[in-house]
């Protein structure tokens, strides 16, 4: 007989499933006192295999560690939810008793319809929100306004802790300041200086080619002195058109420059061929 009653204890533990496994164990270290690694192994059972049975004993373990608002909420739901009366009633008794024992966190807010949430959970302001002694988190945030996030903690039973946010009004970023206007006048100077470079570059260029004839013109004169002397008056006239053109190109740019920098002028140039070469003509004022 007694063999056949260690056979079918034998069976019985095969056939005991991994959460039913984890539930005996959480129950023999919840004996043992080993809180922590009882409450561990009730939530590994929980996890396999959901039973309130199990989170009753889950919640018996959580009051232990201190956990009061985690076994509040397990205990209601069985009172509410759970099939067996038993068990059912003495939830209802414990939930009575751990009202008095938990710690609460109520938040005070400004605006009064700004989003909050505590430890990730959509709370209302204003209530008392049962918690677990230890840290918490606070958010709250509203339409034009600085977000705010607040740790707080609650350290004894049976205290409330309020927490007081008011969110400051969102910065409006200023709008970047327009273009400066653009300035006729400086434009006027790019264009003066334009003018003036180019007439500095034609300059040199007709005063390399007076250079080329006047060298031609030394050889000419050594066979053909009438040719050599039509060809030097040539020369003459290209040599002032050089020199009109480089001195005239010089200030013009040399104008130019003040009226982009200043800004302060209307002068124009203007450049136009007369008998001997061309001239520079600036009008207005600087």
């Amino acid at each position: 007989m007694r063999a056949l009653l260690i056979v079918a204890l034998l069976v019985s533990r095969a056939a005991a499933t991994p959460a039913e496994d984890a539930f005996e164990r959480g129950r023999v270290l919840l004996t043992q006192k080993k809180i922590p690694e009882a409450c561990a192994a009730f939530e590994e059972s929980l996890r396999l295999d959901y039973q309130f049975g199990t989170l009753y004993n889950l919640a018996l373990c959580d009051m232990q560690r201190g956990k009061l608002a985690t076994a509040l909420l397990a205990l209601r739901k069985i009172a509410k939810e759970d099939h067996n009366a038993a068990r059912r009633t003495k939830a209802e008794s414990l939930a009575t008793q751990l009202e008095s024992r938990v710690p609460r966190i109520r938040i005070k807010v400004m605006p009064p319809d700004a989003t909050l949430t505590l430890d990730g959970q959509a709370v209302v302001a204003a209530e008392r929100v049962p918690v677990d002694i230890g840290p918490h988190e606070v958010t709250a945030e509203a339409p034009n306004t600085v977000a705010k996030r607040r740790s707080v903690e609650a350290t004894r039973e049976g205290e409330t802790v309020v927490v007081a946010i008011e969110l400051a009004a969102e910065q409006q970023q200023a709008p970047p300041p327009p273009p400066p206007p653009t300035s006729r006048r400086a434009l006027a100077g790019k264009i003066v200086i334009g003018v003036g470079a180019a007439a500095l570059i034609s300059g040199l260029v007709v005063g390399g080619v007076a250079l080329r004839d006047w060298n031609h013109a030394q050889e000419t004169a050594k066979t053909d002195p009438d040719a050599a002397n039509a060809e030097v008056e040539h020369v003459q006239r290209l040599g002032n058109a050089s020199t009109v053109l480089v001195v005239a190109g010089a200030v013009a740019a040399s104008v130019g420059i003040y009226l982009w920098r200043s800004g302060k002028s209307t002068v124009q140039a203007s450049i136009a061929p007369t008998g001997d070469g061309l001239s520079v003509v600036l009008s207005g004022r600087l």
